[in-house]
């Protein structure tokens, strides 16, 4: 007779957990959307002596990121997300020289921009401040990245700017790293158009966690962090 008993509020037991995941899923809200981001990057450096010649010379390149994202409400205030993405980073080398041309000392700068283009997988955290409305919001979290392409890019300033054709980088090559890892936040505000479409307004800011440039015969190692801003509509189902 006790076993019954214990069965059956077993069985009741299971029955009252399966109905309220079967209610908190049909009543949490997924939202995907698409958003476009640029920023500014700054260009961190390590390693050995020989950065007090070369630190000068570098500078950082803009960035941009676009893609889909993925939200999957957790309650009316907390919600988790993610996405895919295409994002595009890098740095710049620059040196400049006088040159006597005709007895004159015509200024030239040689720049490199190296860019990387990455696929990007972001997982954050994010709380709204509201539940309806104009709904200022925080998020944070990291994401994981990998290099699909690379390219450097020689310009000649002078009198004439001359572009001059891309090479493509050998991302095999041990100087690059064609794994990203990056810690993620930021602050937007969402404003919504009708009953299940938003705009979003979003600042950012990316702090790279690994070495996009590494030369183990100097010891000089880069790393990519960026700040911006973007823009972007979901749609709630």
């Amino acid at each position: 007779m006790a076993m019954k008993k214990n069965v059956s509020l077993r069985f009741r037991s299971w029955i009252v957990l399966g109905s309220f995941l079967l209610v908190n899923s049909l009543v949490a809200q997924n939202r995907t959307g698409i958003t476009v981001q640029a920023g500014s990057s700054n260009v961190e450096v390590h390693g050995l002596g020989i950065l007090d010649v070369i630190s000068p010379y570098l500078h950082s390149i803009p960035e941009y990121r676009a893609g889909l994202d993925y939200e999957r409400e957790l309650n009316p205030q907390w919600s988790v997300m993610t996405g895919a993405y295409y994002a595009t980073r890098g740095f710049g080398l620059e040196k400049n020289l006088d040159v006597d041309l005709l007895g004159l000392d015509v200024p030239l700068g040689v720049q490199v921009n190296t860019r990387l283009n990455y696929l990007e997988v972001p997982v954050s955290l994010k709380y709204e401040f509201a539940k309806q409305g104009i709904t200022p919001y925080l998020k944070a979290g990291a994401s994981a990245g990998y290099a699909i392409k690379g390219e450097m890019t020689p310009t000649v300033n002078a009198i004439i700017n001359w572009k001059l054709p891309s090479i493509p980088i050998n991302l095999e090559n041990d100087l690059y790293n064609r794994f990203d890892v990056a810690f993620i936040a930021g602050a937007g505000v969402s404003i919504p158009t009708n009953d299940i479409g938003e705009f979003h307004i979003e600042l950012n800011y990316r702090r790279g966690m690994s070495d996009m440039f590494q030369d183990k015969i100097t010891d000089i190692r880069i790393k990519s962090n960026g700040i911006g801003a973007g823009i972007g509509y979901t749609m709630r189902f």
